[in-house]
């Protein structure tokens, strides 16, 4: 309720099938072969969450596929397992422990 309608957010395998039933968001990644280029956004997604990649890679995917929020809950890393501490414009917004919800700001 706190998003705008629609809004994309990124989110591992599993929370992201639950995000899309139960909220007005949609996901980068759903189900394998229900999500258009679902190969290419999977890859996208362990992208973000992939200590090794740059700034600028995940960026990039986040301004393509206008992504405005990253989950982390327990099928994904931990935020500090990946390089997005070093993205400027992605502020925590949410946090309950086993889960939080990073927005970003373009």
């Amino acid at each position: 309720k706190n998003s705008k309608d629609e809004s994309v957010v990124a989110a591992g395998y599993f929370s992201g099938n639950l995000l899309i039933a139960f909220s007005h968001n949609k996901v980068m990644f759903g189900h394998d072969y229900s999500t258009y280029r679902g190969k290419e956004r999977w890859d996208e997604i362990i992208k973000i969450y992939d200590i090794n990649s740059t700034p600028g890679e995940i960026r990039d995917i986040f301004n393509r596929e206008n992504v405005s929020y990253v989950l982390f809950a327990p099928d994904t890393l931990s935020y500090n397992q990946t390089n997005l501490a070093k993205i400027k414009d992605l502020k925590i917004v949410f946090s309950n422990g086993a889960n939080s919800v990073y927005y970003y700001q373009r």
